[in-house]
């Protein structure tokens, strides 16, 4: 699903008019009113033709270009920039991947949908508002690695998994938490 939000263009005086070569001016010289004063318009009003529709029309921008800066990535506007976001989606496929056949269906259906918790949190969070609302969901994400760790460990004590993969899944599950952790004492200091 894509969320778009509608956001009002600002006001700016000098709006251009459509290319009209019979009523187009040279851009330095000032309409002329007959008196021989400039015109000045006030700063808070525009200039709209009322059938042109390029004006009537709101500009719709996505909510993440309100810029999210991390400090040496540079300027993320989507959450599928997230590294984060696209190590949690790689570790919901292995996650999906290593229990594809598993008969225990409380167990798959539990640990799958932690992986896939973990994913989705992050990129509900940067979609959201703010970044105490992105901080809120990362610490449900964050939660959500810590469960998928502690699957692993049953998965290999039962023997649902070897011990290398459990081990494996346990490792990359660690280094999202650790990133999910910074991420969020990044938020936290950026106020």
């Amino acid at each position: 699903m894509v969320l778009l939000l509608k956001f009002q263009q600002p006001s700016n005086p000098t709006t251009q008019q459509p290319n009209n070569p019979t009523t187009q001016q040279p851009k330095n010289q000032a309409t002329k009113k007959p008196n021989n004063q400039e015109t000045k318009q006030p700063k808070n009003q525009t200039t709209q033709e009322p059938n042109n529709p390029r004006t009537k029309q709101p500009k719709y921008i996505s909510p993440q270009k309100i810029n999210i800066k991390i400090e040496n990535m540079g300027t993320i506007s989507n959450f599928e920039e997230l590294e984060i976001w696209q190590k949690s989606r790689l570790l919901a496929r292995n996650v999906y991947t290593d229990f594809k056949d598993n008969q225990d269906f409380g167990f798959r259906n539990q640990i799958q949908r932690c992986s896939v918790s973990v994913m989705n949190n992050i990129a509900e969070g940067f979609c959201r508002k703010g970044n105490k609302e992105f901080h809120y969901f990362l610490n449900i994400a964050k939660a959500s690695c810590g469960e998928l760790k502690s699957m692993y460990y049953l998965a290999e004590d039962i023997k649902f998994v070897s011990n290398d993969v459990a081990e494996t899944r346990r490792r990359e599950a660690m280094a999202i938490l650790k990133s999910i952790t910074k991420l969020m004492c990044y938020l936290r200091n950026k106020g």
